[in-house]
């Protein structure tokens, strides 16, 4: 609706004048000023009283409109000689509104160009839909870890050269290339956003294909091998009686390793993180809603669970006393160096990792002739849905569940020397 003014009035403005003009019930007042034409003091319904400047440019087809401050900030005096001002750059031919509007526009893009890669961080996380937690928690780790000189920097003053010379001579080959990826997603945000006509110069310089850069990291293929599995098992099954101070979570560090070895579930965020909200003891089951093979918006993954873990799940449920099935000291745990350590030094597997469980229970998989479909969707991994025929097939939690039965009763015999029978296992509380 087009606002409404009351007939204007011409005076010679004064401060007790400007301050006695009663505020009215719907359109603005505008009274002129009498000493400086075309300045004009504007009373709005709000009570605001902003000192207007209206002039028209030669040769303009209607006249500008200029805002040069409100009242009392601006006194009259104060608002004549702006006025003053404003007229000449009418007369100039220049909009001052216009004029101020494109210099905010310019002040606000050079702002923008000089945000700090930290800031941009921040942005990217708060803009990104869809972008885990643990993702963001990732970003901000590597960079900290690789790139801290350059966080209070201007993304923009971040090199091709200073991106290559870093990713060469950071020890880790592995957080460098993390790193790298971490800075060009950053790179790729603040460009798209700001529509630069620049290119990404972490993907300049780290190339592609034959000429890439890019650390190649030899893939991990360590996993407990049947004729190791005694060795492992007992060394994880001491982990209680190696220490005895009040921080030694043995017993939950024994079962939190067995779990995610007799599962061949990621061992961070499907093992250590688990809640009792998403074990069903009655069902047998795992129900895993975010992960990192799904989206908040994909239905929840749900994982039959064999007798080994079922049985170590129903011990530690009896003693449960907080949301995490596997607690640390105020959250699950998660510092397991010196357990680490320990079934290295006990078994003689000095390679020992938490992450070789899930090669194991996949290798141990394959040893059992669990196609590979199964295999992955018992270890909630990608791979199994990505071609058309595997995502025709449903899960089957009766054949999950046998199949895990299947490697569950391998890694036992392969444990104890000969076929042990379900129910034999008793997990410790």
């Amino acid at each position: 609706m087009k606002k409404t003014r009351k007939a204007t009035q011409k005076v010679k403005l004064t401060k007790s004048y400007v301050e006695s003009i009663p505020v009215p019930d719907s359109s603005t007042t505008v009274v002129r000023d009498l000493k400086m034409p075309g300045l004009s003091i504007n009373v709005s319904k709000a009570g605001t009283r902003s000192w207007v400047m209206t002039a028209k440019p030669h040769g303009a087809a209607a006249p500008y409109r200029d805002t040069l401050g409100r009242f009392p900030a601006l006194g009259v005096d104060l608002a004549r000689k702006r006025a003053v001002k404003s007229l000449a750059k009418i007369q100039a031919g220049v909009n001052p509104t216009l004029e101020r509007r494109v210099s905010r526009v310019e002040s606000a893009e050079q702002d923008a160009l000089a945000m700090s890669l930290r800031d941009v961080l921040s942005e990217y996380v708060k803009l990104s839909t869809g972008l885990r937690d643990s993702t963001a928690t990732a970003y901000n780790y590597v960079l900290q870890a690789v790139c801290p000189d350059w966080l209070d920097a201007p993304l923009l003053d971040i090199s091709a050269l200073m991106i290559r010379e870093r990713h060469a001579s950071y020890p880790s080959k592995s957080q460098a290339n993390h790193a790298m990826r971490a800075l060009r997603a950053l790179f790729n945000h603040f460009i798209d956003t700001r529509e630069l006509d620049k290119s990404n110069p972490v993907s300049k310089i780290m190339g592609r294909g034959k000429n890439s850069r890019w650390h190649k990291i030899k893939r991990k293929r360590t996993w407990v091998e049947p004729s190791q599995f005694k060795a492992w098992f007992d060394a994880v099954e001491s982990l209680p009686q190696a220490g005895d101070r009040a921080t030694w979570h043995g017993e939950t560090a024994r079962d939190l390793f067995l779990f995610q070895t007799f599962t061949g579930l990621r061992s961070e965020e499907e093992c250590a993180k688990l809640t009792w909200a998403e074990v069903d003891l009655e069902n047998a089951t795992l129900t895993l809603t975010q992960t990192k093979t799904t989206d908040i918006e994909d239905d929840a993954v749900i994982v039959p669970l064999n007798s080994v873990a079922l049985a170590l799940l129903k011990a530690r449920a009896e003693a449960a006393t907080g949301d995490w099935v596997f607690p640390g000291r105020s959250r699950h745990l998660s510092v397991i160096r010196a357990y680490q350590a320990h079934v290295r030094n006990v078994s003689g597997l000095d390679w020992w990792a938490p992450g070789d469980a899930r090669r194991t229970f996949k290798s141990f998989a394959d040893l059992c002739d669990v196609s590979k479909l199964v295999n992955d969707r018992l270890t909630n991994h990608a791979s199994g849905e990505s071609n058309v025929s595997a995502g025709y097939i449903q899960r089957h939690l009766p054949k999950m569940r046998e199949a895990s039965e299947k490697v569950c009763q391998r890694m036992l015999a392969a444990k104890s020397g000969n076929v042990v029978e379900i129910g034999e296992f008793q997990a410790s509380a």
